[in-house]
This record gives structure tokens, sequence and C-alpha cells, in this order.
């Protein structure tokens, strides 16, 4: 990605990208931008010392790209026209017990604002052995248990013909500050060994438009790992 070509665009924007590890989402704002929720701002520095000049660069003057799946934000410095990068800061939060997941199939996708104010990351697929397959996702940033989202799958299929009858089971659970940031969904079957193509569409919140293309389907390559194709609410493919 020409990261210089895409600072220079609008703030406010999302940007649908595809690089090799998977497609995903990133947002570009500025001082004056709509944006999607103040907890980005609160997790970027205020400013930062370019060592190339030696100067400190105020960061709430300039446009912030911001990576929801690696957690990392990037300025194009103005004095040395050079990037400059950082993680997100962690906001304080009690300690948590880390999640188990079984991760069979990692794919490390960032679905788009499903949720108001809420990322949908696609961390993989575990595929257990007389049980339903399920996908394992999270939230970003999180949501309070008072919300109570109806984001989800739709159809799901493959090559062989095999029936996914997910019902819309899934879920997911708060951490210890009682702030939810992972789930799970049903793919209502277990994915056979002789598959080799899965189709995984997803819907947004039945409250909530977003106003940025979102991926509506995956097409996955089970024998040689990755995606083999994204749909985008937009109508792209890719």
């Amino acid at each position: 990605m020409d990261t210089e070509e895409e600072l220079g665009t609008p703030t406010g924007r999302w940007l649908s990208y595809a690089p090799t590890n998977g497609p995903r989402t990133i947002y570009i704002f500025g001082p004056k931008a709509l944006e999607p929720n103040q907890f980005v701002r609160n997790r970027v520095v205020a400013s930062i010392h370019c060592e190339i000049t030696d100067e400190v660069i105020s960061v709430n003057e300039l446009p912030v790209v911001v990576d929801f799946i690696e957690q990392t934000w990037m300025i194009l410095c103005p004095k040395c026209r050079q990037n400059h990068s950082s993680a997100l800061l962690e906001p304080q939060r009690p300690p948590t017990t880390p999640k188990v997941r079984q991760i069979d199939f990692p794919l490390n996708v960032d679905l788009g604002e499903l949720i108001e104010g809420q990322h949908v990351i696609l961390r993989g697929i575990e595929n257990v052995e007389g049980s339903d397959s399920q996908i394992h996702n999270d939230f970003v940033p999180g949501f309070t248990m008072k919300r109570s989202p109806s984001w989800g799958l739709g159809a799901v299929t493959d090559d062989i013909g095999t029936v996914y009858d997910h019902s819309g089971a899934g879920g997911w659970g708060p951490d210890l500050d009682r702030v939810v940031r992972w789930g799970n969904e049903s793919l209502g079957n277990t994915v056979p060994s002789d598959a080799t193509r899965l189709s995984i569409s997803f819907h947004c919140d039945n409250k909530w438009e977003p106003a940025e293309p979102w991926v509506e389907r995956l097409v996955l390559n089970l024998k040689g790992g990755g995606i083999a194709q994204t749909h985008w609410s937009d109508g792209h493919t890719r």
C-alpha cells in the first residue's frame, strides 16, 4: 500500500484493501473528521518525537491511519516525510484470563463495522469432530452487556453440498470489566475434510447500516489455505 498516497485521502473515510494476510479496513481520521468511536483517538499518543529532525510533532494535527486487526496506528511525519507508527495504547482494565481458542483455519479478517462503533474481526474457524464447526471473532473496541447486537452469519455453503443450518446460534461473553470483546458463531455443521471451498455470508446488526463497505461474503480455500474471494457490500469482489 502506498502510505503517502493513502494518507492524502480525505479524512473520515474507511479504506478497504486486501494485503497478503487477508482483507481489512483501515480508518483515516483527522481533527475535524467524524470518528467511528472516540476510543481510537484516546489510544493514540498526543505527540511523538521525530528522531530524524529531533522535533516534537503534535499527532492531533495530523491524519492518522488505524489498523484494527494489528491494533496499530501510523502517521506520515510532515517534517521528515517518513512513516511513524506505534501500537494503540491499551485502556486500563482488570486482568483477564486468556480466552482458550482452537483455531484450525486462521483468518484474521476485518469484516468491517458490522455493529455501530464496533469492528468484527474474524480470527478463524474451529473444526471439532462430532461437533458443529464455529468461527471465533473479536469485537473492537468491545461493547457493554447493555447492548445485544444482532449481527451474524447468513448462508454457509461448500462445494460438496453439505447442509449448514446454524439458525443464528452463537454467543459472546464479557471480560471482568463487563466489556464484550470476543465471541463465536456456529456454522451449523462440521466442515467435511473433503470440502475444498467454503462460503460464509455475513450480515450487520439489523439496527445499523454502515456508511462504508463491509465484507458480505468470504470464499475460503480449505486445501490451499487462505481466502479465495472477498465480496464487499459495494459490489466489489477481490
